[in-house]
Formats: C-alpha cells, structure tokens, sequence
C-alpha cells in the first residue's frame, strides 16, 4: 500500500477530531456561564458558526467533510434543545422519515430533530 492509499480507519482519528472540535463549539454556544471566559467562548462560537468561510477548519468545511446541511445544523444549533450528542454509527432516517443527522464515520455525532 502506497503512502496515499489509506483505509477507512486510519482517517478515524481526524474525523474524531473534527467532530470534536464541532461538539465544543455547540457547547460553548449554549454556555451559560457568567465568566468572562465563557462569553469569550460563547462569542467565538457564534462567530464561528455563523462565519461564512468555507476555509480549513471552518464550520461550513466541517458540515461539508460530513456531508452535512451547514443550514440545517446551524438551525438545530440555535435551539436550545439541539440534541447535539456524541454516537456510533446510525441510521439517518426512522420509520418518520428523517430525525436523524448524522456524521458518516464511527464516533461521530447526530443532530436529534
């Protein structure tokens, strides 16, 4: 195996890093603290997640490495009830229909409806 052919698992670690990286900035977004560590937080957050930069890193590079709607996330962000919590693997869709975004790759996250 080449250098450039890697399997699905050896990218496990970067996409649990990404994830990461969404997961706290959902969590900062709905922290209610009153230090001044947690409004800079906050504030990042929401600067972060409503950035339009589709920059390395950036929250819509991040939904696109996820094949996710930035749109709809940042929608089921704003709620306070987001239902942003870390999974395994799942099935998009219930017997409703979709209730589910979730990411692809294994120790990924889901958006609950």
């Amino acid at each position: 195996m080449s250098g450039f052919q890697k399997r699905e698992e050896d990218y496990r670690g970067l996409f649990e890093l990404w994830a990461a990286v969404l997961l706290q900035a959902v969590k900062d977004f709905h922290d209610a603290g009153e230090s001044s560590q947690a409004y800079c937080n906050k504030r990042n957050a929401i600067v972060w997640i409503e950035s339009p930069s589709e920059d390395f890193g950036s929250f819509l590079w991040i939904c696109d490495l996820f094949s996710l709607d930035a749109g709809l996330v940042r929608a089921r962000i704003k709620r306070e009830d987001c239902g942003l919590t870390p999974i395994g693997r799942c099935d998009p869709r219930d017997e409703q229909g979709f209730d589910y975004v979730a990411f692809p790759e294994p120790g990924a996250i889901a958006i609950s409806a």
